[in-house]
Parts: C-alpha cells; structure tokens; sequence
C-alpha cells in the first residue's frame, strides 16, 4: 500500500471567500467517499450558523469551538484558553488519521493574536 502525504492548503486574504472555498473543496471531498470534518476555532455553538446546518443536513461534522468572534470577547484570556484547548482538539484528530480532510478554520487569528506560533502548528 502506498503512503499518502498530507496537503495542507492555508486561504488567507481580506474579506469575504476563505470559507466558501473551504466548504467547497470540504463538499468535494466528501461526495468523494471521503471522510471530512471542519474545526471552526473562533465560532461558539451558540449561533446556528447556515454551514451549521447544512452540513448538518448530509451528515458532515463541523464543530465550532471557540467563545466567540473577537468582537464579542468578553474575557480575552478565557478565549485564548478556549481557542488552546480547541487547537489541542484539532491536533488529536488529526493524529487519529480518522479523517481525510481536515478543514481549521480561522487558525491564522491565533497565530495573529499571538496565542499560537505556527512553528508549533507545522512541528
């Protein structure tokens, strides 16, 4: 059996798109047979966001997991402790192998608030 290697894709930019391309190559990859899950790492669950749902309709996880957008920080040490724990989530299920493709949306913004340096991320 062949080894397969990993790719990872980093969308960055201003404004509206880096989600749109990530669920779309995500809904690629799972009308493929392929197992996909998306780690949203800023977006709590309080809000029904429409990938929510439906990604939710056709039985793909995406899991938000942070305390919220940076405009609604309450506390930001509780967020960088959320969005920790939640990167320590993501890192467990990639060393599963459980999934083919793993979309982490929103990492850059811990690496731009400083709370993870993308050396640790690539390690």
């Amino acid at each position: 059996m062949t080894e397969r290697k990993g790719l990872v894709i980093v969308n960055t930019g201003d404004g509206k798109g880096k989600m749109t391309s990530a669920l779309g190559m995500m809904l690629r990859a799972w009308g493929q047979g392929m197992w996909v899950c998306m780690f949203q790492m800023l977006k709590s669950g309080r809000v029904a966001y429409g990938e929510h749902l439906a990604a939710e309709r056709i039985g793909i996880k995406i899991i938000p997991m942070g305390a919220g957008c940076q405009w609604d920080w309450k506390d930001e040490e509780t967020s960088r402790k959320v969005n920790l724990a939640a990167w320590e989530q993501v890192k467990e299920a990639i060393l599963s192998h459980n999934y083919d493709m793993i979309v982490v949306d929103e990492l850059t913004y811990l690496f731009q608030f400083r709370w993870l340096d993308e050396k640790s991320v690539c390690a």
